[in-house]
């Protein structure tokens, strides 16, 4: 079974004009510088003209380990820029898991490629298609009404979706958000009257309290400099005359 998949999987590339499709099966779902190539021929197939990759067409088996492993590594960050793999993953590229799992990893990339290469329109992009799934969907949301409407049957009998949700009318939301923004309006108006007619003071419950407080250290300080002066003047010559004990 798994040999006859294979065969497909060769017929495909081969159909796809890739020049070693009849490449014994191993060598292209095991390590080696034939697998290598095949995936060099088929990401690059997907990547298009515009890609961020320089192809490397390394040829042959006369390879030495650097430049196999550095060639792996490069084929592992195609694959997670294209989506096939999550991280970039080198034992991906080398091949993993059973002879099946090997061989459908294999098929999705052909897969892929041949969808990209025969679409039914040649002129077909990504952006082109991600616009036109905007414009459905622009279209969907401006006639919901319609098509969730009982009409359309689109839900069971027994499901009585306008009945348990009941859409609220267009013209009444609009309504509705204008008196509020009415309401809106005229509080900021009458906020902005009262901030006019009483300047906003951040310290205005602290005045009293550092009014009274200046106050007490006035009143310290006053004391303190009549007990320096009485001090210097009349305690300290008059210490300084007391004879010294024996």
């Amino acid at each position: 079974m798994a040999a006859k998949q294979m065969e497909e999987i060769q017929k495909k590339l081969a159909t796809l004009n890739y020049p070693r499709a009849n490449a014994p099966a191993q060598s292209l779902l095991f390590a080696g510088m034939e697998r290598y190539a095949l995936l060099e021929w088929l990401f690059f197939k997907l990547l298009g003209d515009k890609s961020p990759f320089s192809q490397q067409n390394l040829q042959g088996d006369a390879v030495d380990r650097d430049e196999e492993t550095s060639r792996i590594q490069y084929l592992a960050e195609i694959a997670k820029f294209l989506g096939i793999t999550t991280t970039v993953d080198p034992e991906a590229i080398q091949g993993r898991g059973s002879y099946e799992d090997r061989m459908e990893m294999l098929r999705l990339i052909v897969d892929l490629v041949e969808a990209s290469m025969y679409a039914d329109n040649p002129e077909w992009s990504v952006d082109e298609q991600v616009a036109k799934d905007i414009q459905l969907i622009d279209a969907i949301a401006e006639k919901q009404s319609q098509i969730f409407s009982e009409e359309c049957k689109l839900f069971p009998a027994d499901v009585q979706i306008q009945s348990i949700y009941p859409l609220p009318d267009i013209s009444d939301l609009e309504k509705q958000l204008s008196d509020q923004s009415n309401r809106l309006l005229s509080l900021q108006e009458m906020v902005d009257d009262l901030a006019s007619k009483h300047p906003y003071n951040p310290d205005e419950e602290y005045v009293d309290v550092e009014a009274k407080l200046r106050g007490h250290l006035e009143s310290f300080l006053d004391t303190a400099r009549t007990f320096n002066t009485i001090y210097t003047k009349e305690i300290r010559p008059w210490t300084h005359m007391m004879e010294v004990p024996q």
